[in-house]
């Protein structure tokens, strides 16, 4: 957005953490929409066990596009985080004085809010994950329908996405020490390689999960 407005750049903290921040959102956005993706998967089990004919193909579809989405929206957010980062880093120098200031403080407690919200959102997905048997054999009972259950190996996801949030709850904390430690120095510059690695970690297993739903690959 800073280069395609032309705005001045400047390597200023706080500029730093929005886009860090804005990651972070994207990465949130990625995982809701995968989980909506899974969310519309099962509904369309459930349809196909009842025989809803025009349901079916229509709730296919949704999964689909959701799931396509959410995992586009993660990939491209991190040449997107780059740029916007190359763009900060062509921009004028700022004065270390400048940079202890109370408003970067609570940049730098708002980032690691937005941490603690992925690191939930994290978590509620791969609950999301595991619970979904216990929900299959509730609509059974209900609807004293037979419903295949056939994702047993789900299990391992389930607990994959719960561990992620809770190290993006470690690594959040981290990497508020660090700024904290940084803009005291004077000197804060956003950890590239810990965003990358992570944004990396959270696009390789909504992929992994994307393709044991489509039987692309086997868990």
């Amino acid at each position: 957005m800073f280069s395609l407005k032309k705005l001045r750049s400047a390597k200023e903290p706080r500029l730093y953490l929005s886009i860090e921040r804005t990651f972070l959102s994207f990465q949130r956005l990625a995982i809701f929409l995968v989980s909506l993706a899974i969310f519309l998967w099962k509904l369309r089990r459930i349809a196909v066990e009842i025989k809803g004919t025009y349901l079916s193909p229509i709730l296919e579809t949704l999964f689909k596009f959701f799931l396509f989405t959410g995992i586009l929206i993660s990939l491209l957010s991190i040449p997107s985080f780059m740029l916007m980062l190359k763009f900060l880093e062509e921009g004028v120098e700022v004065d270390p004085k400048e940079v202890v200031d109370p408003r970067i403080y609570m940049a730098g407690e708002r980032t690691l809010l937005s941490w603690i919200r992925t690191a939930i959102g994290l978590i509620v997905f791969g609950f999301v994950i595991e619970k979904f048997e216990f929900f299959l054999e509730e609509v059974k009972s209900m609807l004293n329908i037979p419903i295949k259950s056939g994702t047993k190996s789900l299990h391992g996801f389930g607990i994959l996405f719960i561990l992620l949030g809770l190290i993006t709850i470690i690594l959040g904390l981290i990497n508020f020490y660090r700024t904290v430690k940084r803009v005291e120095q004077g000197t804060y510059k956003t950890n590239t390689f810990l965003y990358l690695f992570y944004g990396t970690a959270l696009f390789l297993s909504c992929l992994l999960v994307a393709l044991y739903i489509l039987k692309i690959v086997v868990w």
